[in-house]
């Protein structure tokens, strides 16, 4: 019966050997063509016993075979059993069968709104459409004949407080039956909570409205339900998050403690201060206005400016201006555009100023000169590449070369930050 299954079922689902061997049997015959025959009626049975020659020759079976053979009627044949099903032969190939089952969320338009206010309003809306399918005509009873013949066909009636209400705790009801189902079905039934749980500290109930509230001290104030009572609510939903980000805003942007506050007036979020922090370090706006502008790291200080030495023996000059001022006193006097010839010594920081009325040549060389009678010759003079300064080089280098003075030009480029060994001035003779 075992080969006769398997001639009868697929070859696929056999192991290798026996597959090969039934599609050599199929490639020559029809499934249809094998039989069944008892072992007491199958020649082929007896020589697989210990039988010798002898008995072969008082057997009529091994030579004649069975009776119903040589009978043309096939319902004298011996009964055909059913085929065994594959889950039962043997050499069958292991089968491993996956159910997948979709399970499809009907609150997932909930995920397409960031803003919890206008979610709200949505969801006003379709519990006052189920309202008006279930009492339709006492609704329209309801409302005035005269205000039915003014509205026009799509107006809506706004949505009251009542109804925004509704709306908010049937969101916040989700969000306990996600996260909270247990506890809220304990709470339910007037049941306890395990000594060990978490919401024990925070007193929870089950309130007028089947939400789940956090108990206090303040049952005697004269606070609204809402703040003596806060709805709980936990941080992982996203509800919560859209909340917390809708309430930000609102805020003009309030920082985490004043965001949380602000919240639990109403609402009792659980990890809420660090929903808190994270809603208010992932705010664009709040990120751009609140951003720390990047110090830059100064460059290496000269090596004059590191060592000690007689004052202004190390000079940097500059121009400063223009200023305004009289060119003579009394009546009659005008004003004229003038400079400022500033020299800093590089060691002790000593400012020399030199008033200079006009950028020639001629006047640098003077504030020089009055410069050195004054202070002392110095051995270094360091500026920039001013269009005067560089301009007249060749005068003034002749006319310090005199007082044993060198001069130094640079660019400001030179003490830019970020330079590890760059000097304040580089030089250019």
């Amino acid at each position: 019966m075992i080969v006769l299954s398997w001639i009868n079922s697929p070859t696929h689902k056999l192991q290798t050997f026996v597959k090969h061997k039934v599609t050599d049997i199929l490639k020559h015959t029809e499934p249809q063509t094998w039989y069944y025959v008892p072992t007491k009626q199958n020649p082929a049975d007896i020589i697989t016993k210990c039988t010798n020659a002898q008995q072969l020759l008082h057997t009529p079976l091994w030579f004649s075979g069975p009776d119903f053979l040589r009978n043309d009627d096939k319902h004298s044949w011996p009964h055909q059993p059913g085929h065994l099903s594959v889950s039962d032969l043997p050499e069958v190939r292991s089968q491993t069968h996956l159910t997948h089952k979709h399970v499809t969320d009907n609150n997932s338009f909930i995920y397409k709104y960031s803003n919890f206010n206008k979610l709200t309003r949505i969801v006003a809306y379709i519990l006052r459409f189920i309202h008006y399918c279930k009492h339709k005509q006492s609704k329209l009873n309801q409302i005035n004949i005269k205000k039915r013949q003014q509205m026009r066909i799509g107006d809506v009636m706004p949505l009251s407080t009542s109804e925004l209400n509704s709306a908010r705790y049937q969101l916040a009801k989700l969000v306990q039956l996600d996260l909270f189902f247990e506890e809220y079905q304990l709470l339910l039934h007037n049941k306890q909570l395990p000594t060990s749980h978490k919401l024990n500290s925070l007193n929870p109930f089950i309130g007028d409205d089947n939400l789940i509230r956090v108990g206090g001290r303040l049952a005697q104030s004269p606070y609204n339900y809402d703040r003596k009572f806060p709805i709980l609510l936990h941080s992982a939903h996203y509800i919560t998050q859209i909340i917390f980000s809708t309430y930000h805003i609102t805020l003009l942007h309030a920082g985490p403690q004043l965001l949380l506050s602000h919240i639990r007036q109403t609402f009792w979020p659980i990890s809420g201060r660090n929903l808190a922090r994270k809603t208010t370090q992932s705010c664009v706006t709040c990120k751009r206005f609140k951003g720390k502008t990047v110090t830059p790291i100064m460059g290496q200080l000269p090596e004059q400016r590191l060592h000690a030495n007689f004052v202004f023996s190390d000079v940097g000059v500059d121009y400063a201006g223009p200023i305004m001022i009289n060119n003579r006193k009394g009546r009659g006097s005008v004003l004229v555009k003038s400079y400022i010839c500033i020299f800093i010594c590089f060691a002790v920081k000593a400012v020399h100023l030199e008033l200079v009325t006009d950028l020639t040549t001629e006047s640098y060389i003077a504030a020089i000169n009055r410069f050195i009678s004054r202070r002392g010759k110095p051995n270094n003079i360091y500026s920039d590449n001013g269009k005067n300064l560089v301009g007249a080089a060749r005068m003034v280098t002749n006319f310090l070369r005199n007082h044993d003075v060198r001069l130094r030009h640079g660019t400001a480029a030179a003490s830019s930050p970020n330079r590890t060994s760059t000097p304040t001035f580089l030089e250019t003779l």
